[in-house]
């Protein structure tokens, strides 16, 4: 298997993009709470867009456990010498 198609194949299972997510989500979720004196908490945008962060960064951890380890992120195709 080539450097590219495994590539592809990490970031197919969730490489790269679930702890992007996981850490995307997570930082969003630490600024807001950081800076809550400035968020305007009586508004329902403020409440939403902390909830999709939450559900962000939840979305993210699963993704993360379920990938399972690197190991298995190999392709399943043997090359025949």
């Amino acid at each position: 298997m080539s450097s590219t198609e495994r590539d592809i194949t990490a970031a197919a299972r969730g490489g790269f993009l679930v702890p992007l997510a996981w850490c995307a989500g997570l930082a969003a979720v630490i600024a807001m709470l950081r800076y809550a004196g400035a968020v305007d908490w009586s508004s329902a945008y403020a409440w939403m867009y902390l909830l999709a962060m939450v559900a962000l960064t939840l979305n993210g951890a699963v993704g993360w456990l379920m990938a399972g380890p690197a190991e298995l992120w190999t392709s399943p195709r043997r090359v025949i010498q």
